[in-house]
């Protein structure tokens, strides 16, 4: 007996040790313990946040500080004389040196300030925030249509692989992956408008006899339906129809192609074949295809978002849509440096709050990923 109780006192005094090491509250190690492993997930990814931020603020500066050309010759004009021009650089501040510029910028960035433009004098943030409704609610209906028409191709390729299904999903998806946006815009309002004429052209959010709603969010289909104005919201989505199937069907094809891929390896995976072996239904498979996929659909449906509101320039220059990509292209042709560090400033905080938004959902949607981080902590 006594053997014995020599023998297990040194595995008793290491097992109090340790549970008393794990219960100490003034050891970092207990006290990591207790944060659950999602949630330093999750707050890893929103502290990165500001980071991302601040690399994306000082990234769009120096790209549009280094840009070659005149500022001062472009906004006077080729009849200016070196007076004038010196004058315009020293009201501006371009005559500082860039670090000193950088500076000032980050603290006006800092106190919510994007500056001014050029050539209207107006600020940033208020031209920006006045046209980024329009892109919203072009953008929207464009996601929307993106990934129905996307997965909807996708799945039907991956279900029906090799057959002759197949072959038409990915002839459509390939015809669409080849055609540009602009193209795309101008043959639909040839067909729809100038032919059929079965939707207006390209004359903006509303026609040149309509009026505006009165201003609540910016976005005239919601603003219409609010101040209960029907004829208006019905003339501002027949005015949407084409701008947000142009940009719905180009940006379709990408995530058609990987829905494909990611449904067509779970559709082929063992357990599937197990269930179908078992007998369950059809759909009870795709069902369980499209769950298994969901993380990975769920990445490149973030992708898409990101391309789709940095991408939508031409087609609103295409369809006279008052929104931020065109004033971004219109800035860029006047050298307007402010405009565009503004436009790259709001475009790039909204691209990582989407991909902020997705890790998050995958984390939560995601067992596999809960289950990696608890492994990893």
């Amino acid at each position: 007996m006594t053997l014995m109780g020599n023998e297990h006192t040194p595995v008793r005094c290491a097992r109090h040790q340790i549970k008393t090491a794990r219960q100490d509250p003034l050891r970092p190690e207990a006290t990591r313990q207790r944060i659950p492993p999602l949630a330093r997930f999750i707050a890893m990814r929103i502290l990165m946040l500001p980071v991302s931020v601040f690399v994306i603020i000082s990234a769009s500066f120096f790209l549009m500080s280094l840009l070659p050309g005149d500022i001062a010759r472009a906004l006077l004009g080729p009849v200016a004389t070196p007076s004038q021009v010196a004058r315009v650089n020293s009201e501006l501040g371009l005559n500082q040196p860039i670090f000193v510029r950088y500076w000032r910028y980050i603290s006006d960035v800092a106190h919510g300030s994007l500056g001014s433009s050029y050539y209207t004098g107006r600020a940033i943030v208020k031209e920006l925030s006045s046209r980024l409704p329009a892109t919203i609610e072009l953008v929207v209906p464009a996601l929307a249509i993106a990934i129905l028409l996307g997965i909807t191709l996708g799945a039907i390729g991956a279900y029906y692989t090799r057959r002759r299904p197949d072959t038409l999903a990915r002839f459509g998806l390939t015809v669409i992956q080849s055609v540009p946006d602009f193209l795309l815009g101008l043959l639909l309002i040839l067909v729809c408008f100038s032919w059929l004429n079965i939707l207006p052209g390209p004359e903006g959010q509303l026609s040149f006899a309509d009026s505006p709603p009165p201003h609540v969010t910016g976005m005239y289909v919601i603003d219409a339906l609010l101040a209960g104005d029907g004829s208006t919201a019905v003339s501002a989505i027949r005015h949407l129809v084409l701008p947000a199937v142009t940009l719905g069907v180009v940006y379709s094809a990408t995530l058609g192609r990987t829905a494909r891929a990611l449904l067509g390896n779970a559709l082929t995976s063992e357990y599937t074949q197990f269930g179908r072996a078992c007998g369950l239904p059809e759909f009870r498979l795709v069902r369980n295809a499209v769950l298994a996929s969901r993380t990975g659909l769920l990445t490149y449906t973030a992708v898409l978002i990101a391309s789709i509101i940095g991408g939508d320039a031409v087609v609103e220059i295409v369809f006279s849509w008052n929104g931020v990509g065109q004033y971004a292209v219109q800035s860029m042709l006047r050298q307007d440096l402010p405009a565009v560090e503004g436009f790259v400033i709001v475009v790039g905080t909204l691209t990582v709050v989407v991909y902020l938004l997705l890790d998050l959902a995958s984390a939560l949607l995601d067992p596999r990923i809960r289950f990696d981080v608890s492994r990893r902590s």
